[in-house]
Order: C-alpha cells, then sequence, then structure tokens
C-alpha cells in the first residue's frame, strides 16, 4: 500500500524565494504545514570541481524548505516547483511517510492535512 502523504524537500538561494514558492503552494493546497529553515549549508561538485563560494568556502548558504504533501501528486508538484525555480539543477525530492509511520502519525494531523490538501493539479 503506497504512503497517502510525503515530505517534500528543496533548497533555495534566499528566504524570499523560498517563501514565494511556498505561497504558491499553499494558495493551490498542494502542500501544508511548510517549515522554511535558514542557514543550511550545501556542499556538492560542479563541472568535477567542488562549487566555491570564495577562496576558503566550499559550500553555498541555501534554505531549506520542507512541506506536506499528498503522494500522489508528488510528480506534478515536483514539475511545477522545478518550472518556478531558479536553479538548473534544484536539488528537491520527496520522501514518503511509511505505512508504519502513518500508523503513528497524530489522528488530528492526518484529518488536516487530507481535509486541506488538493486531490489533483
Amino acid at each position: 500500500m503506497a504512503a497517502e502523504f510525503s515530505i517534500l524537500y528543496v533548497t533555495f538561494p534566499n528566504m524570499e524565494l523560498g517563501r514565494k514558492i511556498a505561497h504558491e503552494l499553499l494558495e493551490k493546497r498542494l502542500a501544508s504545514f511548510i517549515n522554511l529553515i535558514p542557514s543550511m549549508m550545501t556542499m556538492y561538485q560542479a563541472n568535477n570541481k567542488i562549487k566555491q563560494n570564495n577562496e576558503t568556502e566550499q559550500i553555498d548558504s541555501e534554505i531549506l524548505m520542507m512541506a506536506k504533501i499528498r503522494s500522489a501528486l508528488a510528480s506534478n508538484i515536483l514539475e511545477l516547483v522545478d518550472r518556478l525555480h531558479p536553479y538548473d539543477l534544484p536539488e528537491m525530492y520527496t520522501v514518503r511517510v511509511g505505512v508504519s509511520c502513518i500508523d503513528q502519525m497524530n489522528g488530528t494531523l492526518r484529518q488536516y492535512l487530507d481535509g486541506n490538501l488538493a486531490k489533483n493539479i
């Protein structure tokens, strides 16, 4: 049985853009309980070299968005966020909330998500 809900993870270059896309998802009822976590540090390779902001750092400061979504809409939500995102290769993925986790989810939260998330796009 597939999980009914997932958590969407997306990184952004700044809080302004994170908030803009979060509002878009909320307005369309595609996400709920969105967390924007500031000052996350990201390391990665670009063109087979570690990306460097300056001579001493090998990191980017980013914002992390965590949003609760309906699993059945994950592909469409990822496509929407990809269109709105400024990066050529945005880091974004979903993690299903497994059946064993759903069994442990607060019943009130489950009812809220089910009643407030869109069932289709």
